[in-house]
């Protein structure tokens, strides 16, 4: 993470919670390319350069990932969710009310259980996960 916005690890994470959450086996694809990847490393805000202006996640600019994200139907279940190491403290994020970086995920409505294997949950280090 290095200090960036976790905003398009969080994307993801939301496109696939609603998808299974709304009775899918799995999330639909997603259309995201080599460029898109590209661009969201150029443009993501934070990190050590402090790109976006500063090294704080609120304040952070509202910078939208780039892909095209399936919408989802209705929940009718809810899911578990697993995080291992770094995974652990995004989907804490996820999961909370909170604003990350101007949005709120508000996944708590979405999610039952999350399974954190191998996540410190002391100090989180760095700008993107200071309050966590």
């Amino acid at each position: 993470l290095g200090g960036r916005s976790m905003r398009p690890i969080l994307e993801r994470i939301d496109c696939a919670v609603r998808h299974v959450a709304a009775g899918a086996a799995r999330p639909p694809p997603y259309k995201y390319s080599v460029f898109d990847c590209w661009g969201d490393f150029w443009d993501n805000p934070g990190g050590v350069a402090e790109v976006g202006g500063s090294s704080d996640v609120d304040g952070y600019p509202d910078v939208t990932p780039r892909g095209s994200f399936p919408e989802a139907g209705g929940a009718v279940r809810r899911v578990a969710v697993i995080g291992h190491s770094a995974g652990g403290w995004i989907g804490r994020v996820y999961l909370s009310s909170r604003s990350y970086g101007g949005k709120t995920y508000r996944g708590s409505e979405l999610v039952h259980s999350l399974i954190t294997l191998g996540t410190p949950h002391l100090n989180a280090p760095g700008p993107a996960l200071s309050g966590i």
